[in-house]
């Protein structure tokens, strides 16, 4: 915790996030905004580390899987190559991983917490409140919000933590939603693709991209295969053509999702 922070309140806390995926960003973004903070965005370490030449953050939200420079990476280049207070900023890791593999690397390079995807706004909120020493301002009311029929629970969706993080702003959801409908299918095209070229290494990382946007949105009976394509990724022989039969059934589940989630998103805009 630095002098400099101490005692401010959330509504003064500039944030750097760092994050290669869009609905990452959507997500975090709108958990913080609700508190008025300074957010700027960077899409790898490379940018995290131009914009923090230039700015001063109380805070560095960042991800640790990017192209260009991952988060590890970066977060060592600012411990050894920045001057105080920068070198000193908290930084809270940001994975899809499972947060006991990530825990060692992450404090290794100097960064001061993790937290996992899909991330829970209280988590994220408490610890920036902890490694800052600010203080969180009253928090808005939430718009009024039920629930009803647009968020859905079924044997297909659960849609609660959507309905969760969107805290009242149907737009927002709306937005998460779209985000999903237009980049899932392209991903699944490039993962199919590293996966007939016998690309593992670079299907292991379009995974990454896909993994915690399936969260997002609930994907009950997609979630558990993915997670068993993405397990079987990670064995010494990989069979291709069994894997590529499971993909096929998670781009027909994908597909057969959009056609509902459409509804979903037209349902909350219509309410707006």
């Amino acid at each position: 915790m630095s002098k400099k922070t101490a005692g401010k309140l959330f509504s003064n806390l500039s944030v750097l996030l760092v994050d290669d995926i869009d609905s990452n960003r959507i997500v975090v973004i709108n958990i913080l905004r609700r508190y008025s903070m300074k957010i700027d965005t960077a899409a790898n370490g490379l940018e995290a580390i131009k914009l923090l030449k230039n700015n001063d953050y109380d805070i560095i939200l960042m991800d640790l899987a990017m192209p260009e420079m991952d988060g590890v990476t970066a977060s060592r280049v600012i411990r050894k190559e920045f001057d105080s207070p920068k070198k000193d900023i908290p930084i809270i890791a940001l994975t899809a991983s499972l947060i006991q593999e990530s825990n060692e690397r992450v404090f290794k390079a100097g960064m001061n917490a993790c937290i996992g995807k899909p991330v829970s706004g209280k988590e994220l909120l408490d610890v920036i409140g902890k490694l800052t020493g600010s203080i969180q301002d009253p928090a808005p009311s939430d718009q009024t919000q039920t629930r009803g029929l647009t968020y859905l629970v079924d044997n297909q969706f659960d849609l609660t933590y959507l309905f969760e993080i969107s805290q009242g702003d149907k737009q927002f959801a709306a937005e998460l939603i779209e985000n999903f409908i237009a980049n899932t299918p392209p991903i699944l095209e490039i993962i199919k693709q590293k996966l007939e070229q016998q690309d593992v290494e670079g299907c292991r990382k379009s995974c990454h991209k896909l993994k915690p946007v399936l969260s997002y949105m609930g994907l009950k009976q997609i979630t558990p295969i993915f997670g068993k394509f993405h397990d079987n990724l990670q064995k010494d022989q990989v069979n291709f053509k069994g894997e590529l039969l499971i993909l096929n059934k998670i781009d027909e589940l994908i597909t057969d999702a959009i056609s509902r989630l459409q509804i979903v998103k037209t349902n909350l805009v219509s309410d707006e």
